[in-house]
């Protein structure tokens, strides 16, 4: 039977890089997610000022439009990294998968390599007390 080792190496490495593109979406997502939460913060405080200044107050509306406007192009980019992130998660589960199934097959391998080295030195052992009781009869 062949030895699957190197086969589950590759598909390991493989598997990392699919799990690194997916932390990598991962991570984007997260920045976007900061971003918003920046830009909503820097909001309040412009709403802030604009209750305390009137030229601020003036420019807040454009101001307000322009957040706006931020925030739902980090909400669409949000929504079309988390598209990428589906698929992404589904190609490291079957990567997954696969590199479970050849392990298993690769213990059941080694496993009944064991069973029939144990039956060897079953068999040898037997020969080798039959033949000493053997020797003692004669």
């Amino acid at each position: 039977m062949a030895d699957l080792k190197g086969l589950i190496r590759l598909r390991r490495h493989e598997l990392d890089e699919k799990r690194r593109i997916l932390g990598d979406l991962n991570s984007k997502i997260e920045a976007l997610n900061t971003r918003r939460q920046n830009v909503l913060q820097k909001l309040e405080k412009e709403k802030n000022l604009a209750a305390v200044d009137i030229n601020a107050a003036q420019n807040f509306g454009q101001y307000l439009n322009g957040a706006l406007n931020t925030c739902k192009d980090i909400d669409s980019n949000i929504e079309r990294i988390m598209v990428d992130v589906e698929k992404a998660t589904d190609v490291v589960r079957a990567a997954f998968m696969e590199v479970k199934k050849l392990e298993l097959t690769q213990e059941n391998r080694e496993k009944e390599a064991q069973a029939v080295v144990a039956k060897r030195e079953t068999a040898d052992l037997d020969e080798a007390g039959l033949n000493a009781h053997r020797r003692r009869s004669e």
